[in-house]
């Protein structure tokens, strides 16, 4: 079982929702190119695990798990560029 240091010191667990706010990852912006460069690495991976599984490569599972956790990283990365579109511009 995965565990992190919470901010008050205590250890959260991973799938302990009362150790980490709503979108806690999400908190701290990045730049938008950074963030489209790491969304577009998610659809190449997608797109090549995709091409191994239509052509038949023997390990079903295991290309499965990685389109599982690519397409994951993906829908995050979307998230946190939805916010990022949300937030206001920083005052200058």
């Amino acid at each position: 079982m995965t565990s992190t240091v919470r901010r008050d010191g205590e250890h959260a667990v991973a799938g302990d929702r009362e150790g980490a706010a709503p979108d806690e990852h999400l908190q701290h912006a990045r730049d938008l190119d950074a963030v489209n460069r790491d969304a577009e690495r998610c659809r190449r991976e997608i797109a090549e695990i995709e091409r191994l599984l239509l052509a038949g490569h023997p390990d079903v599972e295991g290309l499965c798990m990685s389109l599982s956790d690519w397409s994951a990283e993906l829908r995050l990365i979307e998230q946190e560029n939805q916010l990022n579109k949300a937030k206001p511009p920083p005052d200058g």
